[in-house]
This record gives C-alpha cells, structure tokens and sequence, in this order.
C-alpha cells in the first residue's frame, strides 16, 4: 500500500488499492472493443516487417485502458502494466489476449 502526505495536516495517508477488476467487467469491455474494431484497424495502420516485434497486442493495451477508464483510473502505462501483470484473473487474462 502506497502512503501519501496530506498537506493539510503534514501526516501519511493510505492510499486504498483500487479493487481488481471482475471478469464481467472485462467481458464487456473486451465485448465493446471487438464490436468496434478499433483495435483491428490500428493493428493494421502499425503493422511493420522490421523492428521488434510487440510483447503487447493492440487489443490488450486498448482493452487495459478501457477498464482503467471505467474504474476512473487515470490512464497511464503503469496502470496498463499493473493492471495487466498483476490485475487479472486467468478467465480475463485469455479475453484481453
């Protein structure tokens, strides 16, 4: 748990862990996204023969942000990590794949 300084007071705060996200709710943002095709398309647009080749598909990076946006999470790559890594259930890790 992380702790944070309250200006008001000079004193340490727990900052509460956000809950880990529920398989329903990545069931719907998984859901949403395909329905879209976002991530197909942008897969498309980035799509290159040289280079590294990704660790991370395009559709578990938009899905991570998604449900961060939802949990009114800020939107920042750490979060995608953590959320990713450490966050998941086996039954969401094979969705957002």
């Amino acid at each position: 748990m992380r702790l944070a300084e309250d200006p008001a007071s000079n004193e340490q705060r727990r900052i509460p862990q956000a809950s880990a996200p529920t398989d329903d709710r990545i069931r719907f943002c998984v859901g949403v996204l395909d329905d879209s095709g976002v991530a197909g398309r942008v897969e498309a647009q980035i799509t290159a023969s040289t280079g590294r080749p990704r660790t991370l598909s395009v559709r578990a990076l938009l899905v991570a942000l998604f449900v961060l946006a939802i949990d009114d999470r800020p939107l920042h790559l750490s979060g995608v990590t953590r959320l990713l890594f450490t966050g998941l259930s086996g039954t969401s890790r094979s969705l957002s794949a």
